[in-house]
């Protein structure tokens, strides 16, 4: 990112949620950064991570041949890594409440129930409009 973004007033957008996890490097790196979180309700996250982690490592490797034992670790490991990931949300989220504006989130409960006034925060938020 910082190849394209040296010397121009680019915007860069990435969908990641790999990112979470270097948002202090990046505010380092950016400091006028303005992060947008977008979350889903954990549960509902969680059953369609793992729909879709079953369906696609059955495709590829043939994961309902595999002994029940070696699928439950499989699954338990999804499982504590998501633990993980809305772990570092709340902890990042904390660190928002102290004063750091960069960071927005929102939820998809938030985008389904009022759409166009979420967006039209999210403009704002981004100094878009």
């Amino acid at each position: 990112h910082q190849k394209n973004l040296v010397d121009s007033n680019k915007r860069m957008f990435s969908k990641s949620f790999a990112l979470l996890f270097n948002i202090d490097t990046i505010k380092c790196e950016y400091p006028d950064a303005k992060i947008l979180l977008m979350i889903r309700d954990p549960l509902q996250s969680l059953a369609s991570f793992m729909s879709l982690e079953k369906h696609t490592q059955n495709q590829i490797n043939q994961l309902f041949k595999y002994d029940k034992s070696l699928k439950d670790k499989y699954y338990k490991g999804i499982y504590l890594t998501s633990l993980y990931y809305y772990k570092k949300v709340h902890e990042i989220m904390s660190e928002k409440h102290n004063g750091d504006n960069s960071i927005k989130l929102i939820t998809h409960k938030q985008l389904l129930q009022d759409f166009a006034n979420v967006f039209h925060d999210i403009l704002n938020h981004f100094e878009i409009l």
